[in-house]
């Protein structure tokens, strides 16, 4: 399974990248979700920002009732603060339904 998350207008059509020009680029976030008999890995790619909130928010309810869940931060280029406090989110969230939960290959991103 994979979920994507980038810019959107207020009606949600995509925002293209040659529509942006130069000024501005677009954020996006790809997560890829690995299940098998004993795990769930979730594997974050791109931007963990305020616009890609949505995507990390979804992602709580898609390993809703896994036993153990390691969440893969290894390719993930920039974080914001909303972003970190979405992630907040999702590792409380996964420890109050009473998962295991591993953190791999965090980066210097990270450090805020």
């Amino acid at each position: 399974m994979c979920i994507t998350s980038s810019d959107q207008y207020q009606d949600n059509t995509p925002i293209l990248p040659e529509l942006l020009g130069s000024r501005q680029s677009v954020t996006s976030l790809l997560v890829h979700l690995r299940h098998d008999v004993s795990r769930c890995v979730a594997s974050f790619s791109g931007s963990i920002t305020d616009a890609t909130r949505i995507t990390i928010d979804g992602v709580a309810n898609l390993i809703a009732g896994e036993q153990f869940v390691i969440l893969d931060f290894s390719l993930v280029d920039e974080v914001d603060s909303s972003g970190a406090e979405a992630v907040a989110v999702l590792v409380r969230s996964v420890q109050a339904r009473g998962a295991q939960l591993r953190i791999a290959h965090p980066r210097s991103v990270w450090q805020l």
